[in-house]
């Protein structure tokens, strides 16, 4: 019987080291992060084609794809050198998304008119807030400029020579000369006034 009872208590002492040492070793569990995720779904840009000296509304669609919402989400359109966000300083504030929802946001841009014919990448940063956590994601964004067709002076490069506004002025004056020397660019070109 003596043997028995050293048996259960080494069965005890083994037992109760056992469940200390699993107690103490750190468990390791596979946890899935749960996220908001945002995607730039749509860029719209008007007038199209763009030029340079023009003012546009950049119109952008953002998705949250992720599987929890965003409590804020905050937009800027960044400025560069030849693209400058002329409202709110390139500033949009959206509330809140709900997963898999999309917003839109409308930008006004003036264009430099030093813009030569090409693409510009501007950069919309989004910073959000979810879970308590906030978070930045930039897109970038490809704007085609046509460019060169303003000129300080009025002349265009690229078409007739004259800007629209100078050409209705030419036009003017040349109807304005044509009706006061009437008579007398009649008679040079042959015809006679007949007097009653």
């Amino acid at each position: 019987m003596r043997v028995n009872i050293l048996v259960l208590i080494s069965f005890g002492i083994i037992f109760s080291l056992l469940v200390s040492f699993v107690a103490s070793q750190s468990i390791q569990t596979n946890t899935v992060q749960v996220k908001a995720k945002l995607v730039l779904e749509e860029v719209v840009i008007n007038p199209q084609p763009l030029q340079s000296g023009d003012i546009a509304t950049i119109s952008v669609t953002i998705r949250n794809v992720g599987a929890v919402k965003i409590d804020q989400l905050d937009l800027e359109l960044v400025s560069t050198s030849i693209l400058t966000p002329i409202l709110n300083r390139g500033y949009s504030y959206l509330d809140g998304l709900l997963t898999n929802e999309t917003k839109q946001a409308t930008f006004l841009v003036s264009v430099d008119k030093s813009a030569e014919q090409k693409t510009y990448t501007s950069i919309l940063k989004t910073t959000y807030i979810s879970s308590g956590e906030e978070k930045e994601k930039p897109f970038n964004i490809g704007i085609s400029v046509n460019g060169d067709l303003y000129s300080p002076t009025g002349l265009a490069t690229g078409g007739s020579g004259l800007s629209a506004a100078a050409s209705v002025i030419v036009l003017i004056v040349l109807v304005a000369y044509v009706f006061f020397r009437r008579k007398k660019i009649l008679r040079k070109l042959g015809y006679r006034e007949e007097e009653d």
